[in-house]
């Protein structure tokens, strides 16, 4: 071999291994692509690829500390993500108590709007209990009246026949007393002043009672028992005792009406009017109380119920927000993993590429330098270096 085409020889074997650095160079398959070589080039080509195989390996520690570094730079970068997780943590609180105070100011609301009607429903159901006993009150004390009224009926027949018989017994004493004189005058001269005088005050005595018995058959005729007898006494009645009982309904009444009914001997009407007064009082009270106690369980219950749908909206809110935070980081995640994986194609693709390159322009070096050293029937197709 001649001294320049050593020399060149030389020259590219260490350009050919300085420039194979840092390159993971695939398995050479050009024993498959060139099959029309020669055999010499092809055991040239077989040499050359078993010559290289510790550089290739050398390429791959590379490649493969080049990897373990982009791998702690992530482990770095994850490191830094997770220093900025407690802040993103506080902001997603800060948030949640937004959120919850707009949360618990709609359920109080409606709260308001719930305590609201069960307070009506309460009023109203104590309304209705009040007039039930009421109701049954007022039956008592219509059926005290209906006795009060024909006992005081009964009463007024009697005094109007006791003041009629009276007033009739002293008309008739009177009338036998003017004839008894009359008969003793006329046997007897009495002066005509005392006979006038006697005879004024006989006639006023009878005018008297005259009118006392005018007035029994006037309080007969239009007594409750007369009024009673007519269509349109009987309304007026009615009416009278309705207004009666609307007055009776007043405590005070009440007990004019018990002290009536002892004074006209009706005990066991007074004593039933005076049980009946005292249970309507007693309900009454009961129906306060019972009410103030439903209405303060109604609020308690409300403000429990308020309590719990706040901590309910709070835990959806707080899951709301987890979910929401793992959907990002998984998405975040994968769109990591897509691009890494596609810079690692890039770089596998840029690398092969590269080594396809160096081998080829190795290939083409080699079969030069083999043409060269050739023996000159030997058949090639590159022209020859000699000169």
């Amino acid at each position: 071999m001649e001294p320049h085409n050593k020399k060149r020889f030389k020259d590219d074997a260490v350009t050919g291994f300085h420039n194979n650095v840092r390159i993971v160079l695939p398995k050479i398959e050009g024993t498959k692509r060139n099959s029309s070589l020669t055999g010499s080039e092809t055991h040239s080509l077989i040499t050359s690829a078993s010559s290289i195989t510790p550089e290739m390996d050398d390429d791959s520690d590379l490649d493969e500390m080049a990897l373990q570094e982009e791998d702690e730079d992530e482990e770095r970068n994850g490191r830094k993500d997770g220093e900025d997780e407690p802040k993103q943590n506080v902001d997603d609180e800060y948030h949640l108590i937004k959120l919850s105070a707009t949360a618990e100011k709609e359920i109080r609301q409606r709260a308001k709007q719930t305590l609201k009607k069960e307070l009506t429903r309460l009023r109203y159901e104590a309304a209705a209990k009040r007039n039930e006993t009421r109701r049954k009150f007022k039956v008592v004390i219509e059926d005290t009246r209906s006795q009060l009224i024909a006992t005081r009926i009964e009463a007024e027949k009697v005094s109007i026949d006791r003041l009629e018989e009276r007033a009739g017994k002293q008309q008739a004493r009177i009338m036998q007393e003017r004839a008894q004189r009359k008969k003793e005058e006329k046997g007897k001269e009495v002066e005509y002043g005392d006979r006038s005088k006697a005879h004024s005050e006989e006639l006023a005595s009878l005018r008297k009672i005259q009118a006392e018995l005018d007035r029994a058959r006037a309080r007969r005729k239009h007594s409750l028992a007369a009024v009673l007898t007519t269509v349109n006494g009987k309304a007026k009645v009615a009416n009278l005792l309705q207004h009666e009982v609307k007055r009776l309904e007043r405590a005070e009444e009440v007990q004019k009406i018990i002290v009536e009914l002892h004074s006209l001997g009706l005990t066991q009407a007074a004593i039933d009017l005076t049980h009946a007064l005292q249970g309507k009082e007693d309900s009454e009270m009961e129906f306060r109380n019972q009410l103030h106690a439903d209405q303060m369980k109604a609020k308690k219950k409300v403000s429990m119920l308020v309590e719990s749908e706040i901590e309910k909206v709070r835990k959806e809110c707080m899951a709301e927000m987890e979910r929401k935070e793992l959907e990002r980081l998984e998405k975040e995640r994968l769109e990591k993993e897509r691009e890494e994986k596609e810079r690692r194609e890039r770089e596998m693709a840029k690398l092969k590429k590269m080594a396809r390159d160096m081998a080829m322009k190795k290939m083409f070096k080699e079969s030069m330098f083999n043409t060269s050293v050739s023996r000159p029937f030997s058949f090639s197709y590159f022209p020859s270096l000699k000169k």
